[in-house]
């Protein structure tokens, strides 16, 4: 007798986010997953959004240049399972099929446009694979252009919302002229908190056993705490101190951390602002 082995089955996902666009490619083989290539670029999509939620020509074409780029990473692969989200950029620009469109023209997989919940969904189950929770955990995902706070029981989301306030629509509104100052951030966690204000009073218990953050946002923050003392445990304390640190920094151009990516160290004051306003 010939033992046989099953074809590989190859999956891949692409995350379009308002921030960054995310692509994962992942093999199944004999029942285990493995993953092949990890790659993310900061396409910053939100920064297109103007106020009657028209996308730029020129927000557009970043993102499909990036889809481009992605198409090259697994095109060559048989029978691939390709699944493409979108989230809150394209969720409420207007003109979005037209992205859409051009987005089939370059890889000929339908765009799955998820609304808030949804994704707010996807980022608990994405964090119960790889993290052991506790009875009752609240999650804060700060995004682009939304933030996603879910309440969840063990590895189960209870409790699912997404808030209009995002670390790019943010720094777009309050720190476009790169200063950093306390009315800057005074006006961004005003904004935050009426958003916060609206979730419903199951978010409010306090009584919490576990509390994550997820994103590229709530990680720049832990590097930046990290670097200042040592651990990157957050507590409110720490986060208003490292505000006084922007603060005193006065401009985006003048903000030094060793260990935060370049890149996002300009969006680092409005996604502070939004997690001194969860806190």
């Amino acid at each position: 007798m010939v033992a046989t082995h099953s074809q590989p089955r190859h999956f891949v996902a692409i995350d379009m986010g308002s921030n960054s666009f995310h692509l994962v490619i992942a093999r199944e083989q004999d029942g285990s997953l493995q993953i092949l290539h990890k790659e993310k670029q900061q396409v910053q999509l939100a920064i297109g959004l103007n106020a009657q939620n028209m996308l730029s020509q020129e927000a557009m074409e970043r993102g499909l240049n990036c889809l481009r780029d992605f198409n090259q990473r697994f095109s060559n692969l048989d029978q691939a399972q390709v699944r493409l989200v979108a989230t809150h950029t394209l969720r409420v620009a207007k003109n979005r099929e037209q992205f859409i469109e051009a987005a089939l023209n370059i890889m000929p997989y339908p765009v799955e446009v998820i609304s808030g919940h949804e994704e707010a969904r996807l980022i608990y189950n994405g964090i119960a694979q790889s993290q052991v929770l506790g009875k009752r955990n609240i999650v804060i995902d700060i995004g682009g252009g939304s933030t996603e706070v879910v309440l969840g029981q063990k590895n189960t989301p209870t409790h699912l919302s997404s808030l209009r306030c995002g670390c790019v629509s943010f720094n777009e509104r309050f720190f476009i002229d790169g200063q950093i100052t306390p009315a800057s951030f005074r006006a961004a966690q005003s904004a935050a908190d009426k958003q916060f204000a609206s979730l419903s009073k199951e978010y409010f218990s306090g009584d919490w056993d576990l509390v994550l953050g997820s994103s590229g946002t709530v990680k720049a923050i832990c590097e930046a705490i990290q670097e200042q003392h040592g651990d990157e445990t957050i507590t409110l304390p720490r986060l208003k101190q490292l505000k006084l640190t922007l603060i005193r920094y006065g401009h985006i151009n003048q903000i030094q951390f060793a260990n935060v990516d370049d890149k996002r160290i300009p969006l680092v004051p409005a996604g502070l602002a939004i997690l001194i306003s969860f806190f």
